[in-house]
């Protein structure tokens, strides 16, 4: 099974934890941290009035921040780590809304690019 959207894959959620999940535990099966990843991109989308047609970089960097969290929370549930300080929590909320806000306000967007106008 892979996540739904595919914003990122379990190696770059490993990668970007510096943590291979399956060496801390053996039930940390690809088909779990996938799951993982899809919460994390359903929670992604729904922070979005119009979901882009096609994943930006805030939205992928977004799921890899809420995906780390979600595993850590299974980390944490299984004993395996300590729970996430409040203010570390605060920041990454932050960094997602700064990513998402950025995405979804860009002003990009409605720039043309047919290049200047002659005078």
């Amino acid at each position: 099974m892979a996540s739904v959207y595919g914003y990122i894959t379990v190696a770059d959620l490993e990668r970007s934890a510096g943590k291979d999940y399956s060496a801390i535990n053996a039930k940390y099966t690809d088909s779990i941290i996938e799951a993982q990843i899809t919460g994390a991109e359903q929670y992604v989308r729904s922070q979005f009035k119009k979901i882009p047609s096609s994943a930006t970089e805030g939205m992928v960097l977004a799921t890899k921040i809420m995906a780390k969290r979600f595993m850590h929370n299974l980390l944490v549930s299984d004993g395996r780590a300590e729970p996430e300080i409040k203010a570390l929590i605060t920041i990454q909320d932050g960094i997602i809304d700064s990513c998402l806000k950025k995405d979804d306000y860009s002003p990009a967007g409605s720039v043309p690019m047919t290049g200047a106008e002659p005078y």
